[in-house]
Order: structure tokens, then C-alpha cells, then sequence
């Protein structure tokens, strides 16, 4: 759009908070004039009418025949161009998308639109020094070892022929045949099924079931009504009510491994068990150490943020929630969980990750204030040891990550690592600026499950 000193569109700008603003922006009407007659006189030159020579075509047929076109197409080019001088002149740093609130373009008239836009707000210098930091440094006792080696050795167990006539009862383990019925008739989705072995309490094959089974003797067969329940992670099995006929092959006991040698040999090949203690002690120092970081972090968060006072984007909680979702989303997949049938919809994963989304984008969102402050940047040197690391993580090569990261696809991957590095390095700075006193505590016994 050509301007002249008097062609001036009118900015003005309402904030709505000081991460979002609206823009009203009136473009003169002898602005519009000007570049409607300029798209006539482009598409006069080229349009194909039938009866009319090339060139000779009259506007008031142009204007019957593409005048909606034109119009739209004079809409974007005019809002685009008008956006993009006001976040210069404004000095507006925009993120995401803008909202675009705006009628068509008459003839004879300004044209006035609204831009509704997240933008980044401006703050002061943080100061990130003088922080009252501790670091806990977590104590990891011979009895948390202990208490890891006899977790793995129940995990661990053999099995044997019980040596009594007794029913089946509790932890037992019982090998059994079974098969599904409706109406009198085989089920097809349980057909018969021999020797499955299962740990009586467990409920390691259908939820609910093994009660059922408590009480049988070796070789005694049973029959009982059996519901699943509505959610269960076969649907075609969810809510379906089936006679089941099982017979009970086996009773059989679990028989604990001694710890020694050998036991440390077939859990994963170390050679002795004091090799296998060095290495449960050295996952434990491993896991608290990333727990200590953490609670160290969250320390400096809530330090620099009680110095620093803004708001967030909604562009960026946005993002938040939408990694919140994924995140969500792969953990119910690994489990083959659908969603949405055990209640998270995209409307309850806002409402109850809102103000979690909230917090992650208002830490990222400092973290960007401090790169920017000092200046910060990601070198060749930084990415070259990230892609080390990440090799070394994955076990590829070195030159697979690289080629990865510098096919032109994945060029957003690139700039989100680079990124990722700049906001370690921030957290280091902060870290390197303070004096963290070190704090040493007893360690916690952590579940098998962290381990």
C-alpha cells in the first residue's frame, strides 16, 4: 500500500491486560480509493472477458464479476500491511496469531478494523542476584538398599507345586483353564484359554475376577456369572455380563530367590551382590539429585517472580495446555486408554490444568525475559554437545541427531532445541550468580515405580 505523510492510518490501542491489547486501525478514505483503483486497473489488464478485448473491459463489469474477490483480497493485503507498520511503530512484540474483527470495505468510506493480540509485555531489568537459595543434598541410607534389593527379590520369585491339600487361597499362584459363555453358547471374544498362570489378589486378568476363584481345589472346575465393567480397555469386552467356566489345573507357590551372587547375575548381569548394592545406590543419588534440582528451582522461581510482575499471553498458556494434552494423551495411549472415555475432554483438561498451564508459561515467560536481558545466545559449541547428549541418551550416532535436526523439515525442532538450551543456560546463570547453601537430609524411601 503506497503511502504519503497525509495517508497516515490511525493507530489506537486499548490494553486489555498488559500481555493483550486491541488495536483499532482506521485506513483514510482516500487510501481505500487509491487502491481499489489500483486492483481494478491490475485485473483490468488481465482479465479474460467474453466479448470484451483484453484490456477493454469495463469496471463496472470487473466490479459485478470479482468485486467479492478484490474486496477480500484488498481486506488482507490492507489489514496485513497497517498490522505490520503499527507493531513497528508501537513497538509491539506480538505472539501467536492476531483476532481480526472487520467489516467489509465500501466505497466512499475509511476502512476501520480491530486487532485483538497477545503481545509480550515490557518489564524492567530482573535482578537475579542475592537470592536466598538452598540446595538439599539427600543421604541415601544402607536400609533404603536394603529395602530396593528385597523389592527386587519379590519381584523376583520361582515357583513351585504346593506340597498340601488345601484350596486355592491368596498369593497363590493358579494355573487354570477358562472360556467364556452367553446364552448357553461360546463366546467368541473369550474362547477357550489353557494354562494361564496368575497370582491370586492380583487381578492380573480381568478386573475383579480372582474372587471367584478362592476356595477351588486341583482339578476342581467352576461356574459363575462374570460382568466387565463399562470401562475397560477392551471395548468390545466393556460392560458385557458372561458365564465363565474355569478349571483349576494347578495350585503352585512363590519361592523367593537368596540374595547373593548369583541372584545379582540373573536381575542384570552384575557380577556380585555388592556390585548390584553400588548400582542401586547409584540410581537412588541419581533420582534424588534430579529431586534436589527441582526443589532448587522452584526456589528461584519463586524468588525472581516476586520480584518481577507481568502477565501472561494467553498465547502462551495456550501452548501450555496443549503440551499438557500430549503429554496426556501418550501416557493413556501407552495403558490403551481412550481420553475421552475416562472423562478428558479438551473442556475439563482446561479446567483442571488451567492454572498448572498458567505457572509453566509464567516461569517460561521470565526464563525469555532474562535470555533477552543478558543478551543470551545458543552456540555452534552448545549445540553440538546438546546433539552429544542426545545421542548418547538414544544410543544413535552423533551425525543421525545432527542430520535430524538440519533437514530444513525439521527446522522448527532445531529452534525449539536451541531454545531449550538457552533456558538451561539462563537457570545456570542464576545459579552461578547466587551462593546456594547446601542442606543435607535423610532420603526417602521412593516407590519401585520411580525406580
Amino acid at each position: 500500500m503506497e503511502e504519503q505523510n497525509d495517508d497516515q492510518a490511525q493507530v489506537s490501542i486499548e490494553d486489555l491486560s498488559g500481555a493483550k491489547k486491541v488495536l483499532t486501525i482506521e485506513i483514510p478514505e482516500k487510501v481505500v480509493k487509491r487502491e481499489y483503483d489500483k486492483a481494478y486497473r491490475e485485473l483490468k489488464k488481465n482479465a479474460r472477458v467474453k466479448g470484451f478485448r483484453p484490456g477493454k473491459v469495463p469496471r463496472s463489469v470487473l466490479e459485478r464479476m470479482y468485486g467479492k474477490e478484490v474486496n477480500e483480497n484488498m481486506k488482507q493485503q490492507m489489514v496485513g500491511e497497517a498490522f505490520e507498520k503499527a507493531m513497528l511503530d508501537h513497538k509491539l512484540d506480538v505472539i501467536g496469531e492476531p483476532q481480526l474483527d472487520a467489516p467489509e470495505i465500501k466505497k466512499g468510506e475509511p476502512f476501520t478494523f480491530k486487532l485483538t493480540v497477545d503481545v509480550k509485555q515490557k518489564v524492567e531489568n530482573i535482578d537475579f542476584k542475592g537470592l536466598d537459595l538452598k540446595r538439599n543434598k539427600y543421604i541415601i541410607s544402607d536400609q533404603m538398599v536394603d529395602k530396593q534389593l528385597e523389592q527386587h527379590r519379590q519381584n523376583m520369585p520361582e515357583t513351585e507345586p504346593i506340597n498340601e491339600d488345601r484350596p486355592l487361597q491368596l498369593n497363590d499362584i493358579a494355573v487354570i483353564e477358562y472360556e467364556g459363555f452367553k446364552e448357553g453358547k461360546p463366546f467368541e471374544m473369550l474362547p477357550k484359554t489353557t494354562a494361564v498362570r496368575m497370582e491370586i489378589g492380583k487381578n492380573e486378568l480381568f478386573p475383579n475376577f480372582d474372587e471367584n476363584l478362592l476356595g477351588m481345589n486341583q482339578s476342581q472346575e467352576r461356574s459363575f456369572e462374570f460382568s466387565f465393567p463399562e470401562l475397560y480397555s477392551n471395548e468390545s469386552l466393556g460392560g458385557q455380563k458372561v458365564e465363565m467356566k474355569v478349571l483349576l489345573k494347578e495350585i503352585r507357590k512363590k519361592v523367593l530367590p537368596e540374595i547373593n551372587d548369583d541372584f545379582a547375575k540373573k536381575l542384570g548381569g552384575y557380577q556380585s551382590v555388592d556390585e548390584l548394592r553400588q548400582a542401586i545406590q547409584q540410581n537412588f543419588e541419581q533420582l534424588y539429585n534430579q529431586q534436589a534440582e527441582k526443589e532448587l528451582q522452584e526456589m528461584i522461581f519463586t524468588q525472581l517472580l516476586e520480584r518481577a510482575s507481568f502477565d501472561v499471553p494467553e498465547a502462551w498458556v495456550e501452548q501450555e495446555l496443549v503440551s499438557i494434552k500430549q503429554e496426556i494423551q501418550q501416557s493413556l495411549a501407552s495403558q490403551n486408554v481412550d481420553m475421552e472415555k475416562v472423562g478428558f475432554t479438551d473442556e475439563n483438561i482446561v479446567k483442571q490444568y488451567r492454572t498448572t498451564a498458567e505457572n509453566q508459561a509464567r516461569r517460561r515467560l521470565l526464563l525469555n525475559y532474562l535470555i533477552d536481558q543478558e543478551k543470551m545466545v545458543a552456540t555452534d559449541n552448545d549445540v553440538e554437545a546438546e546433539f552429544e547428549r542426545i545421542a548418547s541418551s538414544t544410543g544413535k550416532a552423533v551425525d543421525t541427531v545432527k542430520d535430524y535436526y538440519q533437514q530444513e523439515e525439521h527446522r522448527q525442532n532445531l529452534d525449539t532445541l536451541k531454545y531449550t538450551i538457552l533456558e538451561r543456560k539462563a537457570m545456570q546463570m542464576i545459579q552461578d550468580a547466587n551462593t546456594i547453601e547446601t542442606v543435607s537430609l535423610e532420603a526417602d524411601t521412593v516407590s519401585d515405580s520411580k525406580q
